[in-house]
């Protein structure tokens, strides 16, 4: 019998709290691939508390794209090489700059996927590029805080 994902509604998103099963299963993982209805998949990270349950977050995009109902959840470990989505613009960027890419490959995985979401979550194919010359630039300067430059150019979102 497959293993039931309970979902709790807290605030803006979704908990979907794992089984018992699960939590023993990705006792020693960080992040995972979560696919929804079987057909919109995501990366996220496994939340572990200290009484012993693990969850993770559903947010109101991820739910959105399913249509707003849930019918099935299946969880498996992200064995991608930085858990997360590609960014061929991002990518295209650091070849075309090997001082970009030497910077962005000293960062942290973290500060990687924090780069890679703030291009990928833009529509606009030209506001990505614009975006992503913008970060390489930075990390070339040195400038690695990307949550607060991503502020300082909202208007590229």
């Amino acid at each position: 019998m497959p293993s039931k994902i309970e979902i709790i509604k807290e605030n803006n998103a979704l908990q979907l709290i794992l089984p018992d099963d699960l939590v023993e299963k990705f006792k020693d993982t960080k992040r995972v691939l979560c696919v929804i209805n079987d057909i919109h998949e995501f990366h996220v990270a496994l939340k572990h508390s200290k009484d012993g349950y693990a969850w993770v977050w559903l947010s109101k995009a991820n739910l959105k794209s399913v249509g707003g109902e849930i019918t099935s959840v299946s969880i498996e470990e992200d064995t991608s090489p930085l858990q997360f989505y590609e960014s061929p613009v991002l990518n295209e960027v650091l070849a075309s700059d090997p001082h970009a890419q030497e910077c962005y490959n000293s960062l942290t995985d973290g500060k990687k996927r924090n780069l890679i979401y703030a291009v990928y979550k833009i529509k606009s194919p030209d506001k990505k590029i614009e975006k992503a010359l913008l970060f390489a630039e930075n990390l070339k300067r040195g400038y690695t805080d990307f949550r607060d430059l991503n502020k300082k150019i909202d208007y590229l979102n």
